[in-house]
């Protein structure tokens, strides 16, 4: 999926100071490569981490009105 931009600085803010972007070339199935970027949490938040594994389906019962309005205010003040 190729993103904007503009939907990259969305990604970026959201993710904000406790991780950085970094471009990978992930091995795929069919032995091929893909370019992509993945955020990686820095070494200094590390304390903050959670022993549970992450979750899609908790983060978006938990975060994903909070990402949908921080892209909607970006939007916003984007066509102000």
């Amino acid at each position: 999926m190729e993103l904007s931009d503009k939907e990259l600085h969305i990604l970026d803010v959201y993710e904000s100071e406790e991780y950085y972007r970094a471009s990978v070339k992930p091995v795929l199935e069919d032995g091929s490569e893909v370019e992509a970027d993945v955020y990686v949490w820095k070494e200094e938040f590390s304390h903050a981490l959670g022993s549970e594994p992450w979750s899609y389906d908790e983060w978006r019962s938990k975060h994903l009105v909070q990402f949908a309005e921080q892209c909607l205010k970006d939007e916003l003040l984007q066509n102000a």
